[in-house]
């Protein structure tokens, strides 16, 4: 049974008829499943939480990447997905059209940190406006 954190743990043992003990430990936590989508606070990145980090990492193209084939016109050809522990970062390119209230769908296949669960299945994930939006700035000269 998982707990709370998504985890779970096991220690096996085994005792032979001579007395000799084996032992090992067990771990799986549930593969990472969207948390919240959030647009950044001055509209050009799109912020994805999952309830555990991923064994994903760096930077590379979102469209068949960390998301699924197709997304291109949501988030704009070209636009570049970067990973941080359990927070995936969508930078938005040009001609991008997603809006707060719609969804973007995330790749099937991630994992847990160190592979230690099964792959996920493709997430829609809903997108939010920012929770602090920046305030529009403009200079008159």
């Amino acid at each position: 049974v998982f707990g709370d954190d998504g985890a779970a743990s096991v220690v096996v043992s085994f005792e032979n008829a001579q007395g000799s003990i084996a032992a090992a430990s067990v771990s799986f936590v549930d593969a990472p499943r969207v948390v919240s989508g959030v647009f950044g606070s001055f509209g050009g990145k799109l912020v994805v939480t999952f309830s555990t980090e991923t064994d994903s990492m760096g930077s590379a193209p979102c469209d068949g990447g960390a998301l699924s084939p197709g997304q291109a016109s949501l988030v704009g050809e070209g636009a570049e997905c970067s990973w941080e522990a359990a927070v995936l970062t969508v930078n938005l390119a040009s001609g991008a059209s997603v809006l707060p209230g719609q969804s973007i769908t995330i790749a099937a296949g991630l994992r847990a940190q160190g592979a230690l669960s099964d792959e996920s299945l493709a997430q829609a994930v809903t997108v939010g406006a920012p929770a602090l939006p920046a305030l529009p700035t403009f200079t008159l000269s």
